[in-house]
């Protein structure tokens, strides 16, 4: 499990280091520069309310009011990388290639809660005669991929005032989710386990903008947010399953499948960041990141209690979000 709170606190202290630096030092200007280099590096979560698999119902008598079981990812150390080169003859012009690699897993069980476990994800009272389970378990494995091709122009060097530059062009995206849900319930001197899996792949490629707002201050510190937005046309394979499973005799099984469908993804973000500039190359600094990308990750749920064969598909978001490190090396 990532420490998110210990780097966050880490990177404060490194902000107020790189402020107090700015007001006791000074550099010469740097010379003008045509490659850029870019390592980010730190740890990144997902949030969103696709992945809640159950509830906890207080009295055991659908009372309506329980806590949600949500499935937490424990997210690993995400590096982007960054490569940028200036157009000759184009003051202020930049060619900008990004790409970054995030992956997921986690587990989550409710544990034995006898006549008391809401699920979530089917209705397990067609084979048990009653809406409550006593346990839930899950499993999800996540990845996301993001690649993006831009033109940059800086408007504002900040020389003398506020950086401002704008960017368009390009960004391709990949989401793959594979995700497994258990209910488990007794009945009589049976025993009841049904299995929800789920298989999805959402790509997509679109025109992307952003918009980039940077500050001086002393000679070598800079501040800065900026703010994006893509809107990208894809596809999405998704395959649902729904199984159970009486004494350990097949039951019965539905499916959900959608292959080929047509999948608009948006994605909104912004980041902040202050950075110091410790040599005429080199650059270093700390960033929060913050992204919502609307139209992957969907859920589905069975509801066998009205027909067999019936089941809703909700389309999902997934939330990208961590502060990181980040080195910049330009020449």
């Amino acid at each position: 499990m990532m420490n998110v709170a210990r780097v966050t606190r880490s990177a404060g202290f490194l902000v107020a280091a790189l402020l107090s630096l700015a007001w006791q030092t000074r550099a010469d200007a740097p010379a003008p520069q045509s490659f850029l280099v870019e390592l980010d590096y730190g740890p990144v979560s997902l949030q969103g309310r696709e992945l809640d698999y159950a509830f906890v119902d207080p009295v055991g008598g659908l009372s309506g009011g329980g806590a949600i079981q949500r499935l937490d990812l424990d997210s690993r150390r995400t590096p982007r990388f960054r490569i940028a080169w200036r157009i000759p003859g184009k003051s202020g012009a930049w060619l900008d290639a990004r790409f970054f690699t995030w992956e997921g897993d986690g587990n989550s069980s409710t544990g034995s809660q006898p006549g008391r476990i809401g699920a979530l994800l089917a209705s397990p009272d067609f084979a048990i005669g009653r809406s409550l389970v006593d346990r839930a378990d899950a499993t999800s494995e996540q990845r996301a991929n993001s690649y993006s091709a831009l033109l940059r122009w800086q408007l504002r060097d900040g020389i003398d005032g506020p950086s401002v530059s704008v960017a368009g062009g390009l960004r391709g995206v990949r989401f793959e989710e594979r995700r497994l849900v258990t209910y488990r319930a007794e009945r009589s001197e049976s025993q009841l386990r049904e299995f929800v899996s789920t298989t999805q792949d959402v790509q997509g490629w679109g025109p992307a903008m952003e918009t980039t707002l940077g500050g001086r201050f002393g000679s070598r510190v800079n501040l800065g947010a900026s703010f994006e937005a893509a809107f990208l046309l894809g596809r999405i394979d998704f395959d649902a399953v729904d199984q159970s499973f009486i004494d350990n005799s097949f039951d019965r099984a539905t499916i959900a499948t959608r292959s080929g469908e047509r999948r608009d993804v948006l994605i909104l973000g912004g980041s902040l960041w202050v950075d110091v500039r410790v040599s005429r190359a080199v650059t270093v600094g700390v960033a929060y990141r913050h992204e919502r990308w609307t139209g992957v990750s969907d859920q589905v749920r069975f509801v066998d209690d009205v027909s067999q064969n019936s089941a809703i598909v909700g389309e999902g978001r997934a939330t990208l979000t961590g502060p990181s490190l980040y080195a910049r090396l330009m020449w």
